[in-house]
């Protein structure tokens, strides 16, 4: 399943060490099982997606008429995600140099879990300093993910806003209600020419 994962990144675009990041995230957040769920939080699949992201997967995943549960209906609608909506990570994630950054880039601004330093050590990284092209080093001091452009929107794939003004939180929110628009009324037009 990692290799198939992994290829399927590599595929879409990805250079070899940030697929190899994305697997090891994807694996110890959901052991890359594409039904994985986790009920407390209603999150499902490889990423563990919730609300407006699951929705937004597995009507990708009917777009292409696939099960959201297949694998590369999962990656595509990840590398999709990242072409789109999650554009800012795409760039960061390029600008890496090696799997470790990728790492911490990856959780830090895609996955955006609570606690970012121990997700980065349980994907088998080390945490390290990242700036918003994405590059780093490791940290001296207390070694922790830091994103020089501010905290990443969504730590928990849930959409909300800090006081800051709607900023990252609300084109976040745009990208997906647009994509689920797209998807739906690419659907339509699919049925009508059926």
């Amino acid at each position: 399943m990692a290799a198939t994962a992994q290829q399927l990144l590599e595929k879409g675009g990805l250079t070899r060490w940030v697929a190899i990041a994305i697997v090891k995230v994807l694996g110890a957040e959901s052991g890359l099982r594409t039904s994985a769920e986790n009920p407390k939080e209603g999150a499902y699949g490889i990423a563990q997606w919730t609300d407006t992201r699951k929705a937004a997967l597995f009507a990708f995943a009917a777009a292409r008429h696939e099960p959201a549960d297949a694998l590369p209906a999962q990656v595509a609608f990840l590398l999709h995600e990242l072409n789109t909506y999650e554009s800012g990570t795409l760039s960061r994630l390029r600008a890496t140099r090696n799997i470790n950054e990728a790492i911490t880039v990856f959780v830090t601004y895609f996955e955006r879990p609570e606690d970012i330093p121990a997700v980065i050590k349980t994907a088998g990284g080390t945490p390290v300093m990242v700036g918003a092209s994405g590059g780093g080093s490791a940290a001296s001091a207390a070694p922790m993910a830091v994103a020089t452009s501010g905290d990443p929107p969504d730590r928990s794939h849930k959409i909300f806003t800090t006081g800051k003004g709607m900023g990252e939180q609300g084109s976040h929110f745009s990208g997906h209600v647009a994509a689920m628009r797209n998807l739906r009324n690419r659907h339509a037009t699919i049925k009508l020419r059926s």
